[in-house]
């Protein structure tokens, strides 16, 4: 049983990137796997936006990230990238804090001429944080995803690719770092 974090990155509220994710925590779970949340929108604006690493929100934010087995990370696409909201808590982990961390990457968005921005986006943002594991993820159309859920055909992708990833946790550890000095 692992720990996953799952990250949204989303400003709004309600946020079909957060329902996309109680999903695909919902998954993990079935899994046998334990999950948390960090919705990025709660964590302090003052904190984030002066990178205080003192504010105790956004020190254990990060010390939870730090600690996860795995993380799923989802943002919605905000002018052909992921949110600005997001970037702004990634750019106050530590360097190379995802190294051996496993990382699934989910992009949502309202037509699919945002696909590129999982690959060309969030996948390059993940790596420089040294994630060296990182699934397939997959783009969403915000149109498929309702109040009850995923609808066909997005929900049986979101599984198998929820499903695929719950699989290969097991097969990626990673040696524990620290949230402070790492």
């Amino acid at each position: 049983m692992a720990s996953v974090v799952v990250i949204n990155g989303s400003p709004s509220n309600p946020s079909t990137t957060e329902r996309l994710l109680t999903e695909v925590a919902h998954r993990m779970r079935g899994h046998g796997h334990l999950t948390s949340l960090i919705n990025v929108r709660d964590l302090p604006a003052a904190a984030l936006i002066t990178a205080d690493l003192g504010d105790p929100g956004i020190v254990a934010g990060i010390a939870e990230v730090v600690a996860a087995d795995a993380l799923v990370v989802a943002s919605p696409v905000y002018k052909a990238s992921y949110s600005g909201l997001l970037k702004t808590f990634v750019d106050l982990l530590p360097p190379n804090c995802l190294a051996g961390t496993p990382v699934l990457p989910f992009v949502t968005g309202g037509s699919v001429g945002h696909v590129l921005a999982l690959d060309q986006g969030l996948k390059p943002l993940l790596a420089a944080l040294g994630a060296t594991t990182i699934a397939r993820g997959r783009f969403v159309e915000s149109a498929h995803i309702g109040p009850a859920g995923l609808s066909e055909p997005a929900a049986a992708k979101v599984a198998g690719t929820v499903d695929d990833f719950a699989l290969d946790i097991g097969l990626h550890a990673r040696p524990r770092l620290s949230a402070v000095g790492a």
